[in-house]
């Protein structure tokens, strides 16, 4: 379950004494999903983060924080870092994508760039689409029942390799386990044309902040869901968290209302008008 931490100001005790900085815990409901609120009061010391810990028990190594909060150094508490949501709502984009290109799946070249195979089950989801589907990975192991699948099922060849400079001249590029070190190897591939489609936790998006870059995806979620969000707590990540550890599943189970490019936010269907090839007469 996704825990999450509110940081309040101290409240005094009798007499105007202040008294122990008070840590309390609370399960919340969200949406179709629950989280475990803990509010914690900042002392004159900071915050009690061994009272913190041990409210948050085994979610301590995976705890929401306020932005710009870190735990300090040994005291055994972790701040959440979520990238499930944002895998899941990238394949949604790129399939919402797809959908609007006017051009002939024949004439379609999608690439897959996933050194790690943190998502062989995503070409699969391209090929109604694309002919031309190409992965790099590290482990093409991994891959090997996504090819077979794909000539059984659809009758398409999936290209497997580990050299990266087969990804060039792609309308898409999806990189699901983009760290730092890919920057300017996915830079280049964006200033080539297409889109190349990120998913990378909140502190690692910024960095791929470069045009025709996709480095966030912002869901729909219902006003319930946001009114839930903890004071000082990103609301992404919040939703990420209940999606990854709450079993809201209902969040990423649409494409995302808007995507997050060169550090710009741009609605889904504004951005497909953006790709070569688009007809403007079929909706997302």
């Amino acid at each position: 379950m996704l825990a999450a931490l509110c940081v309040t100001k101290p409240r005094k005790g009798l007499f105007g004494l202040r008294r122990r900085a008070a840590v309390r815990a609370e399960i919340t409901d969200s949406g179709s999903g629950k989280f475990l609120k803990i509010t914690a009061e900042q002392g004159r010391k900071g915050l009690d983060w061994d009272r913190v810990r041990m409210a948050a028990g085994r979610e301590s190594g995976r705890l929401l924080l306020p932005q710009g909060l870190l735990p300090p150094p040994g005291c055994g508490i972790k701040p959440f870092r979520g990238v499930e949501l944002q895998r899941k709502l990238m394949s949604h984009a790129a399939a919402a994508l797809l959908k609007n290109a006017a051009v002939s799946p024949r004439l379609v070249r999608i690439s897959v760039y996933d050194p790690q195979a943190a998502m062989p089950e995503l070409p699969l989801l391209l090929v109604p689409f694309a002919a031309d589907i190409r992965v790099c990975t590290n482990r093409p192991e991994r891959y090997a029942p996504q090819k077979h699948a794909a000539m059984r099922e659809y009758g398409a060849v999936l290209t497997v390799t580990t050299r990266a400079g087969q990804l060039t001249e792609s309308l898409l590029v999806l990189a699901p386990n983009a760290n730092p070190s890919d920057c300017a190897w996915l830079k280049h591939l964006a200033t080539a044309g297409g889109f190349v489609m990120t998913a990378a936790t909140a502190e690692e998006s910024r960095h791929f902040e470069f045009a025709g870059v996709v480095h966030g995806y912002i869901p729909h979620a219902s006003g319930s869901l946001l009114s839930a969000v903890p004071a000082g707590c990103d609301p992404i990540q919040f939703l990420s968290g209940l999606y990854e550890l709450s079993g809201a599943r209902q969040i990423g189970s649409n494409p995302p209302k808007y995507l997050i490019i060169g550090g710009q936010t741009v609605p889904l269907k504004s951005a497909a008008l953006k790709l070569p090839g688009i007809d403007m007469g079929i909706p997302i």
